[in-house]
């Protein structure tokens, strides 16, 4: 029988497979792990993943979990409304490489919806945080945007009655939105970043090879965030 390797068992592919520009994908979790146990003493959590019968996933295993947050910029998405994004990344403590486990797109912190319909209109970054925190014991974030633009927004997950736990959010000191994707490409040259083929993270950055400029985007700037915290802060180690 063929052992599954990790793109097998969870689509997702390194940076220099060659891959096709999508349409992004709805936010969704993108591999949701069976089982979970939260390692309190290391600040870890190890996961279990889904796996043919007599398999191991190869995902399987210790993590650090760390997530990126862009707070909605300019320009703006096609609707004419400035969005943001966010990242929830996986540093596996034994391999050291990191894996973009979810991602999504927003506008606001909860949900905006019809009053005839209840059909959403403006999706909230509150459903990521309660979804990441369920999935991964996740409800930490890094940001590299100043404080007059995080502050804002921070007030409204706490306000918020959906958003339980509340999350807690690093500023990255000495990073910004133009310079904090350095450690993307350093991890991709090492081999040392995976993320879902097609979703929204391999299209921006599928895009942002081809498009260099002084604007990362809101997708570039969540996931610098995330690596980038992680690299400052990493796990701590007894």
């Amino acid at each position: 029988m063929q052992k599954l390797t990790m793109e097998h068992a969870s689509g997702l592919h390194r940076y220099w497979t060659p891959s096709t520009i999508m349409t992004p994908q709805p936010p969704s979790s993108i591999t949701k792990p069976d089982r979970k146990a939260a390692n309190l003493k290391q600040g870890t959590v190890l996961l279990e993943f889904p796996a043919a019968p007599e398999m191991e996933n190869p995902l399987n295993g210790e993590y650090y979990m760390r997530g990126g947050i862009c707070w909605p910029l300019t320009p703006m998405s096609p609707n004419g409304i400035a969005a943001g994004f966010a990242v929830m990344v996986g540093l596996n403590v034994k391999s050291q490489g990191c894996i973009v486990f979810d991602e999504h797109d927003f506008v606001v912190i909860d949900n905006i919806t019809d009053d005839t319909s209840s059909k959403i209109i403006n999706v909230g970054a509150g459903s990521f945080f309660n979804r990441c925190w369920s999935d991964f014991f996740a409800d930490t974030y890094h940001i590299v945007q100043p404080d007059a633009v995080h502050r804002p927004y921070m007030l409204d997950c706490i306000r918020s009655k959906s958003v339980q736990p509340k999350p807690h959010f690093i500023a990255v000191p000495g990073e910004t939105e133009d310079t904090c994707e350095r450690k993307i490409w350093e991890a991709m040259a090492a081999g040392r970043l995976k993320y879902k083929r097609g979703g929204m993270v391999a299209t921006a950055l599928d895009l942002r090879r081809i498009q260099r400029g002084n604007n990362p985007g809101r997708v570039v700037v969540a996931l610098g965030a995330a690596l980038t915290g992680i690299s400052l802060y990493p796990p701590r180690r007894t």
